[in-house]
């Protein structure tokens, strides 16, 4: 009886594995119909007619809402004509209208959001650079870019119409992080900004940008540190013969305060 119920028991176990490990294919092999994707709408909802391109973005959640890395998605636009997506992400707005951009994961495009978005048409002028850059030196950084510019064909454009992008024309910086300037040396930066929009609509700024430590960087600056410059007609460059003359007027006042109190602590 007892080994019978020991087969039963094993056979029991043995199914229950059979069946845990069927359950673990099925959920593998639906594991996407537990995710969805978020489109990031902030440039669609009223897309501006451009040659510059959105770079379009979307991310995968898990059930908990928390983001899911590695997963290929696919972005399609709908009603064409209006606007196209070339390179894989990179939406072309051509005209005003209507369209529907759509971000799916690339394994099952059952799964996806889309966004139905509107196409108009602005006009962007006087671009000012406002950040309040003077004095610059090569530690000055990194210097934080703001700017601003006018924005024409909406009752109320959105906050991203406003948007400057920036770039360095000529001279020793980059840009990081869209709106960050670095200085990689001394020279002239020049600076331009424009619309994310409408490159043709900018502003310039020229930055010198100077190094404290080589305040001294003329002919014979390190000798001078040194102490091994000498003057033009043979004798003592004028700063040595002031610094020695300081320097031994120092020595005489000590001397005299070392005579002073000793001459005090004798009297006593």
């Amino acid at each position: 009886m007892l080994k019978v119920t020991k087969f039963i028991l094993s056979l029991a176990a043995f199914a229950l594995g059979v069946c845990a490990l069927f359950n673990g294919t099925s959920v593998t092999a639906s594991a996407a119909e537990n995710l969805s994707v978020k489109l990031d709408r902030a440039y669609l909802e009223y897309a501006v007619v451009s040659e510059l391109p959105v770079e379009l973005s979307a991310r995968v959640l898990d059930q908990k809402g928390n983001y899911i890395y590695g997963k290929e998605l696919s972005f399609s636009v709908e009603e064409g004509g209006v606007a196209e997506i070339r390179e894989g992400k990179f939406l072309y707005v051509l005209k005003e209208g209507s369209f529907t951009v759509k971000a799916a994961l690339a394994e099952d495009k059952t799964v996806f959001d889309s966004c139905e978005c509107t196409a108009v048409k602005l006009t962007f002028t006087n671009v000012r650079i406002l950040s309040r850059i003077e004095n610059v030196t090569v530690y000055t950084q990194p210097i934080l870019l703001t700017g601003s510019v006018v924005v024409d064909g909406m009752d109320f454009p959105e906050d991203v119409h406003y948007e400057l992008a920036y770039e360095v024309v000529s001279g020793p910086a980059y840009i990081s992080v869209g709106q960050y300037l670095y200085l990689t040396g001394e020279g002239t930066v020049v600076l331009k900004a424009y619309s994310r929009y409408d490159k043709s609509s900018s502003a310039t700024l020229e930055i010198p940008v100077t190094d404290p430590d080589k305040a001294l960087d003329f002919d014979g600056a390190e000798e001078l540190k040194q102490g091994r410059l000498e003057s033009s007609d043979g004798g003592f460059p004028t700063l040595l013969v002031v610094g020695c003359s300081v320097g031994g007027l120092l020595c005489i006042a000590a001397a005299v305060c070392v005579v002073v109190i000793k001459s005090k602590s004798k009297k006593h």
